[in-house]
This record gives C-alpha cells, sequence and structure tokens, in this order.
C-alpha cells in the first residue's frame, strides 16, 4: 500500500503539462496549482489535506 501513496503523485503530470501549455508554456507553481484544481474539479476537501509536515498535500504532489 506505501507505493501507492509514494506514486500518487504521477496522476498530476498529465493536467500538469496541460495546464502549462494553457498559461503559456510557463507560470508560478501556485498558478498552476489552482489551475489543475479547477480543470480537475480537485473537491476542497482533497485541496485541504494537510501532511505530517504541515504542507498541503495537493500542492505538494504538483510540486
Amino acid at each position: 500500500m506505501a507505493d501507492k501513496k509514494q506514486a500518487e503523485f504521477t496522476k498530476w503530470f498529465g493536467p500538469l503539462l496541460n495546464a502549462l501549455r494553457e498559461l503559456g508554456g510557463s507560470a508560478r507553481p501556485k498558478e498552476v496549482v489552482e489551475a489543475i484544481a479547477k480543470s480537475e474539479n480537485v473537491p476542497d476537501f482533497q485541496r485541504e489535506e494537510i501532511m505530517k509536515s504541515g504542507i498541503l498535500r495537493f500542492d505538494n504532489q504538483v510540486a
């Protein structure tokens, strides 16, 4: 089960590339995170999940 959690960030590769294309090829990390959240309809509860380190899990996975 740990492998699934470790590789979970890979599901954002496609949406990340799409967001960068839509944003003209480059953007600030926060802009990309917002674009992905909007295009992928990421629910608030998922966006607000905090890791043990205090970092937002969604933002960290996209980064």
